[in-house]
C-alpha cells in the first residue's frame, strides 16, 4: 500500500515536472502545459525539453530528460503517439516514476505496440519504490 501512495505522490504531489515537448508557440499544447504551470506559479522546479529550444518562458531548456541535471519526480510528455516509446524509455533512464501522457494518434497504433506501453508502465511503477 505505501508504495502505491508513493507512486500516487510523484503524480499528485511533484517537487519537479519536465515537460517534455514543451513549447513557445501558443499554438502547440506542450505552450499550454509550460504557461499552466509558470502563470499558475508551481512551486517546484520545471524542466522544460525540446531538442530545438535553448529557452521557453525565460526557462532553460534541455534536449532531452538524460540532459536534465536534477531530479525529475513528473514527467508530462506532450508528444505525438510514435515518440512516446523512447521519451518512456528516457524516463525510465532518469529515474523518473510519474507520467502524465498527453498525445494522440493511439487509436492508429497497433494492439502489440499498446501492450508493449503497458509494460513498460508496469515496470515503472515496478520501480517506483525508492523515492525519498
Amino acid at each position: 500500500m505505501e508504495k502505491t501512495l508513493a507512486g500516487m505522490d510523484t503524480i499528485f504531489n511533484p517537487r519537479s515536472i519536465a515537460v517534455v515537448g514543451a513549447s513557445d508557440n501558443p499554438g502547440k499544447l506542450g505552450s499550454h502545459v509550460m504557461r499552466s504551470l509558470t502563470e499558475g506559479k508551481y512551486p517546484g522546479g520545471i524542466y522544460p525539453v525540446n531538442p530545438g529550444k535553448s529557452e521557453i518562458l525565460g526557462i532553460k531548456t534541455y534536449p532531452s530528460l538524460l540532459h536534465v541535471p536534477e531530479e525529475v519526480d513528473l514527467a508530462m510528455i506532450v508528444l505525438p503517439a510514435e515518440q512516446v516509446p523512447k521519451t518512456i524509455e528516457e524516463c525510465r533512464g532518469k529515474g523518473i516514476h510519474g507520467i502524465v501522457l498527453i498525445t494522440a494518434g493511439f487509436k492508429e497504433i497497433e494492439d502489440e505496440r499498446e501492450r508493449r506501453y503497458r509494460e513498460r508502465s508496469r515496470i515503472l511503477q515496478t520501480d517506483s519504490g525508492s523515492r525519498s
